[in-house]
C-alpha cells in the first residue's frame, strides 16, 4: 500500500543531506557559549565558565530550543519536497526568517538578554540571581513561545498541505523521535504526543494539527481517504474474480489494509465543516461513505456477505451523489 504522504527517493535523499549539513551549525550554535567560557580569557572569574555550562544545560533542557530546531529542520526539508515547494519557499523566505527570528527572540533571545543584563556586574547577589533566573526565564520563554506558535503557523496556511506534511518525513521524524518527543509533556503549555504507530505518523499528526488550517486538514484527510480507497479498488480490479473467496490471501490482506487506511482518514474529516462549504457534502460523507467503508471491511474480515453488500450499496450511493455534484465539490474545496 502506497502512502500518499511519502516523499520520493530524491526528495528524501536531499532531505537527509540537508539535515546532516544543518546539524553542524546547529551544534556549533548550542556549544558556542561553552567554547567561549572555557577559553579562560584574562579577567574572567573562574565561576563564569561553570555558569555558561549551566546556561547551556538550561538552554537545551528548559528552553524551546529543541522544538525550534525541529521547526527549522522541517522548513529546510520542505524545500525539497517538490518543484512547487521550491517556488513557495523562495516566496516565503523573507517573512519566514522574520517569523523564526521573532520566535527565537521570544523563547530564547529575550531570556538570555535578561540573564546577560544581570551578569553585567560581578557581585555575589547577581551570581545567585543569574543561577536562579536562568531556568525560570527559559521556562517563561517556553510558555510564551508556544503561546505565539499558532500565530506563526497561521502565516503558512497558504502553503500546499501535502508538502507541509511531507516535510515531517525522514530526518525530521528521526529528530522528533530522538530529541523532541522525550520532552513531551513537561513545563509550560504541553505539547501532545499524537496517535500513530511510527514517529513519522505522530509528527505528521502534530504538523497537521498545528500548522494546517481546519479546512486544509479536512481536505487532506478527505483526499487521502479517496486515495487509499482507490488503491484498494485497483488491487481488487486486478483479480479475475470479484468475490472474496477467489482473491488470494495476500491481496485480500492488502485490500483490507487499504480500506482501513481509508477509513482512518475519513474519520478525521470534519463533516460539519464540509457542510459549510457545500450543503450535504459532509452529511453524505458521514452517512454513506464512512458507514460503507465500515461494512465493506466487516464483510471482508468476517466473510459477512450481508455486510459487504450493505457497504457496497452505501458506497454506490455516495459515488452517485459525488458524481452528480463533482463540479460543485471541486469548486468548493
Amino acid at each position: 500500500m502506497t502512502d500518499p504522504l511519502d516523499s520520493n527517493i530524491v526528495s528524501l535523499t536531499l532531505a537527509w543531506i540537508i539535515a546532516i549539513l544543518f546539524s553542524v551549525p546547529a551544534l556549533t550554535f548550542v556549544l558556542h557559549p561553552l567554547e567561549v567560557a572555557f577559553e579562560r580569557e584574562p579577567g574572567n572569574p573562574r565561576w563564569l565558565a561553570w555558569f555558561w555550562a549551566y546556561y547551556v544545560i538550561c538552554l537545551v533542557v528548559v528552553s524551546p530550543l529543541r522544538y525550534l530546531m525541529l521547526q527549522l529542520l522541517m522548513a529546510v526539508c520542505y524545500m525539497v519536497q517538490s518543484f512547487s515547494a521550491v517556488l513557495h519557499a523562495l516566496l516565503a523566505a523573507t517573512y519566514f526568517c522574520f517569523v523564526m527570528g521573532a520566535l527565537y527572540f521570544i523563547g530564547i533571545g529575550l531570556p538570555s538578554a535578561v540573564v546577560l543584563q544581570v551578569l553585567k556586574k560581578d557581585t555575589t547577589a547577581r551570581r545567585v540571581a543569574s543561577f536562579v533566573l536562568t531556568p525560570l526565564l527559559f521556562a517563561v520563554g517556553y510558555a510564551l513561545y508556544f503561546a505565539v506558535v499558532p500565530l506563526a503557523a497561521w502565516t503558512i496556511h497558504w502553503l500546499p498541505a501535502r508538502d507541509v506534511l511531507r516535510s515531517a518525513n525522514g530526518p525530521a521524524a528521526a529528530f522528533y523521535q530522538v530529541v523532541v518527543e522525550p520532552d513531551i509533556p513537561r513545563i509550560g503549555p504541553r505539547l501532545q504526543i499524537q496517535a500513530g504507530r511510527t514517529a513519522t505518523d505522530r509528527l505528521r499528526a502534530h504538523v497537521a494539527q498545528t500548522y494546517l488550517s481546519a479546512l486544509e486538514r479536512t481536505k487532506q484527510h478527505f483526499t487521502d481517504s479517496f486515495r487509499y480507497k482507490g488503491q484498494a479498488d485497483e488491487i481488487a480490479s486486478n483479480e479475475e474474480q470479484g468475490s472474496i473467496d477467489t482473491i488470494p490471501a495476500a491481496d485480500l490482506k492488502k485490500i483490507i489494509a487499504a480500506h482501513k487506511a481509508s477509513l482512518r482518514a475519513a474519520q478525521q474529516v470534519d463533516c460539519d465543516l464540509l457542510n459549510t462549504y457545500l450543503a450535504d457534502l459532509g452529511t453524505m460523507f458521514r452517512d454513506r461513505y464512512i458507514p460503507g467503508l465500515v461494512d465493506v471491511i466487516k464483510g471482508m474480515e468476517d466473510a459477512d456477505t450481508a455486510a459487504a453488500m450493505r457497504g457496497e450499496a452505501a458506497l454506490e450511493q455516495w459515488r452517485a451523489w459525488y458524481n452528480e455534484h463533482r463540479e460543485a465539490i471541486l469548486g468548493a474545496l
